[in-house]
């Protein structure tokens, strides 16, 4: 490969999320129900497996929460996922904001996969100790 170009700025500034869905950021919660929604019927359709769909509207509205992301995010994450190059890149954000995740992020990664029935790398995490 010639040169590798980083995709990790288009999700991570406000203009770029609105150019990416097309939507303003008030609409980003119908945005990221959508995109949940499609990820779990791709899913479903590679596994062979009738999906079941259950959307339930919340009786009150949601809380507001602020996230204090550091200055040099993208160094940060781009830093994660060279040397865990098995991550994703919102797996490196979540690491990133608390450092104590990178043993639960590997651990949910490793349930994702025997639920779908992949079992490469399954030792993955045991042979890497001390990462």
């Amino acid at each position: 490969m010639a040169f590798r170009v980083s995709r990790l700025m288009e999700f991570c500034t406000r203009r770029e999320l609105q150019n990416q869905t097309g939507h303003s950021a008030e609409d980003w919660p119908l945005v990221v129900l959508k995109e949940l929604m499609d990820n779990s019927l791709d899913a479903c359709e590679e596994v062979e497996v009738a999906p079941v769909i259950e959307i339930k509207k919340a009786e009150s509205a949601f809380k507001s929460t602020t996230i204090k992301a550091p200055a040099d995010l993208k160094k940060q994450v781009s830093a994660i996922l060279k040397k865990h190059p098995d991550l994703r890149w919102d797996d490196a954000i979540q690491i990133v904001l608390d450092k104590t995740q990178l043993d639960h992020v590997r651990a949910e990664k490793q349930k994702a996969k025997k639920k779908s029935g992949d079992f490469t790398d399954a030792d993955e995490g045991d042979s890497e100790e001390g990462v």
